[in-house]
């Protein structure tokens, strides 16, 4: 059969590569190792605004402490409960940091 589209919106947005020179990765990535965790630069084919303010030229980085990827956009979709401690201890972690130093 004959199939039939039309184009409603396109997006130009280009992939921005993760660099782990920064100060903002390398502070991360101290505070991910002091929780036994290693940090790694990761394009996932997921979107969030980050992408809005990285086309600004103001530096970010999208973070996920979940260590259990297929528990996510699952049916039975959940984050366990020491993923999200041990993500807030990160997050708090780079504030103090970020602040302090």
């Amino acid at each position: 059969p004959s199939v039939t589209y039309q184009v409603e919106a396109t997006v130009e947005e280009r992939i921005i590569q993760p660099t782990e020179e920064t100060s903002l990765y390398q502070a991360l990535a101290h505070c991910i190792a002091a929780q036994g965790l290693t940090a790694k630069p990761l394009i996932t084919e997921g979107a969030s605004d980050l992408r809005f303010y990285l086309k600004q030229g103001i530096e970010g980085i999208g973070f996920s402490p979940f260590t259990n990827g297929n528990l996510l956009h699952s049916i039975n979709e959940a984050v366990t409960l020491p993923d999200m401690l041990r993500g807030k201890e990160i997050i708090t972690q780079l504030l103090y940091r970020m602040c302090i130093h």
